[in-house]
């Protein structure tokens, strides 16, 4: 297993723990902060093709996942504009 390890840092602590994991067999899996999670797509493939979508360690049909990751961009944006001062 080959593993690619990404860490986002805020004034010395850890906010984000992303991980990518490359089975020898040919699966691919994606962590963040130890929970399957990937917003580009699946968070698992599946060597023979087969893919699973995951958000925040929750599993998604691809179609809930499109929507969940929607929603997600959605809060973002408001989480975003809220922190603005007018």
């Amino acid at each position: 297993m080959k593993t690619i390890l990404f860490k986002r840092y805020i004034r010395g602590n850890v906010l984000q723990d992303k991980r990518i994991h490359f089975w020898t067999k040919g699966d691919k899996k994606w962590f963040l902060n130890g929970l399957r999670h990937n917003e580009n797509g699946p968070a698992i493939i599946w060597r023979d093709g087969y893919k699973t979508w995951w958000l925040d360690g929750i599993n998604y049909s691809e179609k809930e996942y499109k929507g969940a990751l929607e929603e997600k961009k959605y809060w973002k944006v408001v989480h975003k504009l809220s922190l603005t001062e007018f």
